[in-house]
């Protein structure tokens, strides 16, 4: 008897476990649901397929499904909202919080729960999720209050090494205070989207004065006359870490440049391996200099009596820009290490705009093509002694006739002076120059035609000076005696030929021997040769004879013999060898007078 009431109470407990496992829950149906996780308590997330296989791949999908859809009813309740917007007014330094959509993960819905039931006769199955509002309440809202009392604690902090001048300290406080305000602004936007909006709870008044702190500091940090360009460089690499996170990869520093320029200063090196030391403790980004992901660029120049760098982070291949950085910190913070501030290139063009070229000659008066050796002394003067260094002393100055494309070079002695020997003036033109001027390609070392040569000397002024030169001994008095076959010539080749060319040079004629200083004397005649079918051959016998008046001494005299020339008289052939001839002595009168 006692056997056959365990096996009925066996058949009982069977039938009723099959019954209760064949109930459908009350969460599946819609009304059920909405009554018993009602949306001021919870949040939900359902998810129902049909015609599905009982299998534990397809239950996990509808879950992960359900759990998205109450991700999302709390995403789109937060929406993009501005977590702060501060311009800074003081000064060159603008921070901008800019609006931001909050991001929710699966993780970050604390409580969250998941059911999922399988209708085997409908085969449909289904997932729930939900979570407490007053769960995820209490964890956000302890988010707050210790990130919070922990800001207070950092603000108080700072301000002591603000005091004891510890600027690093004052960044790092900044950077760790902003990584909390990111978190208290999330739990607030979670909390805001679940419908608690009580400021105390969510101190909203105590995060926005903390905020206005914490710019204020970060103001008068990166503003404050003790800053370094080792601070500046530390709070450049800060707000890089913050901007990468947790990124990891390869980064490139390049050398700092000066203003844009491909011109580089020990200061240049001193920045760039301070930054790869602060990139590489700060990030977990490795420095490498090729087959990398991302770029760093960096220039300063100074400005006032401050020196103001910039850093820009790009992304290597698409060389697109990340975030850019600029601020200044006080000159005189420059350490002696790092006295050679700027490039040799910018001391010297400073140095030209401050010079200029004197001499106590400016007028010389000179005989031409005479032997003068007179001395021409320039000497280079700046207004600013203090950057006249030994560096940049080595300064080339080019002499020059005119606008002669072959100048001599002269580097300054102990003095700063040039002293250039002009040897003679071959040229007759009353009015002419010795030129000085600086050669500054040559001095900075650089090819004038380069973008930053003419960028260097945009508005600059090249020192230069003239002396005027004042040219005697260009006037001739030219006679000549010109036959032709023994018969004297009524018109003169020779003579007018003469005029011509060396008038075109600078010399004048005159018929007053008191006026001269040069005489030539020319003789020639032709005389006639064979002839051969009507072709008749003459030849010309000529000699040009070149005095100097002032000491009445013969300085230069040619003889030209058979000059031959062919025509169809013995007469026509002589007045063509008088051409042929006067091209030769021309030539050897110009190169005289040009020597």
């Amino acid at each position: 008897m006692f056997q056959r009431i365990q096996k009925y109470i066996a058949v009982l407990i069977t039938v009723a476990a099959q019954t209760t496992m064949a109930q459908t829950p009350e969460w599946v149906n819609e009304q059920p649901r909405i009554q018993n996780y009602p949306s001021t308590v919870y949040r939900t997330g359902f998810f129902s397929e049909a015609k599905v296989q009982e299998t534990e791949q397809a239950l996990s999908k509808l879950k992960n499904l359900a759990k998205s859809e109450l991700i999302e009813s709390i995403q789109v309740s937060i929406k993009s909202q501005s977590t702060l917007k501060i311009e800074e007014r003081k000064g060159n330094y603008n921070e901008l919080f800019v609006s931001e959509t909050v991001s929710l993960t699966e993780q970050d819905i604390v409580g969250l729960e998941t059911l999922t039931y399988y209708d085997r006769k409908q085969k449909r199955a289904s997932a729930f999720a939900f979570v407490k509002i007053q769960t995820l309440g209490d964890y956000y809202g302890a988010i707050i209050s210790t990130r919070c009392e922990a800001i207070q604690q950092n603000l108080r902090d700072i301000q002591s090494r603000f005091d004891a001048g510890n600027l690093n300290g004052v960044i790092d406080g900044i950077a760790e205070i902003r990584s909390d305000l990111t978190k208290v602004a999330h739990a607030q936007s979670v909390l805001l989207a679940l419908g608690i909006k009580d400021n105390n709870f969510l101190k909203t008044e105590l995060f926005n004065s903390s905020q206005g702190k914490v710019a204020e500091f970060q103001f008068n940090a990166i503003n404050d006359q003790r800053l370094t360009p080792e601070n500046l460089i530390h709070f450049f690499a800060v707000s890089i870490k913050q901007k990468m996170g947790l990124a990891q990869g390869k980064i490139k520093v390049e050398k700092f440049s000066y203003d844009h320029y491909q011109l580089y200063s020990p200061f240049s090196d001193f920045l760039t391996t301070q930054l790869s030391t602060e990139i590489s403790t700060l990030t977990n980004l490795s420095v490498a200099s090729e087959n990398v992901d991302y770029v760093i660029s960096g220039t300063f120049r100074e400005k006032a009596n401050q020196v103001e760098l910039e850093v820009t982070l790009k992304k290597a291949k698409k060389n697109e820009v990340i975030s850019s950085f600029q601020n200044s910190f006080p000159k005189q913070n420059v350490k002696a290490k790092q006295a050679d501030l700027l490039p040799l290139q910018i001391k010297k063009r400073n140095a030209v705009i401050t010079m200029s070229l004197i001499s106590k000659t400016s007028m010389l008066t000179v005989k031409c093509n005479e032997q003068i050796d007179a001395l021409y002394s320039v000497k280079v003067m700046v207004r600013n002694q203090d950057e006249w260094t030994s560096e940049v002393r080595e300064l080339p100055v080019n002499f020059f006739l005119n606008s002669s494309k072959n100048p001599t070079t002269l580097m300054a002695d102990k003095e700063d002076r040039f002293e250039y020997v002009l040897h003679s003036v071959p040229s007759p033109k009353k009015a002419q120059f010795l030129n000085a001027q600086v050669d500054v390609p040559t001095y900075f070392g650089m090819d004038s035609t380069s973008l930053d040569y003419k960028r260097m000397m945009q508005n600059v002024m090249i020192p230069k000076i003239k002396l005027q030169l004042i040219v005697t001994g260009n006037v001739l008095l030219i006679s000549s005696y010109e036959a032709n076959i023994g018969k004297e010539l009524s018109t003169s080749y020779l003579r007018a030929g003469i005029i011509d060319a060396l008038t075109k040079v600078g010399f004048e004629t005159t018929q007053s021997a008191t006026k001269a200083d040069y005489t030539i004397v020319i003789k020639s005649d032709t005389r006639a040769g064979s002839s051969y079918e009507g072709l008749f051959f003459s030849y010309l016998d000529a000699s040009v004879t070149l005095v100097d008046r002032a000491n009445d001494r013969e300085v230069f005299s040619n003889q030209y013999r058979d000059v031959k020339a062919a025509g169809g008289s013995f007469e026509a052939a002589g007045v063509k060898a008088y051409s042929i001839g006067l091209k030769k002595i021309k030539e050897d009168l110009a190169g005289f007078f040009t020597k």
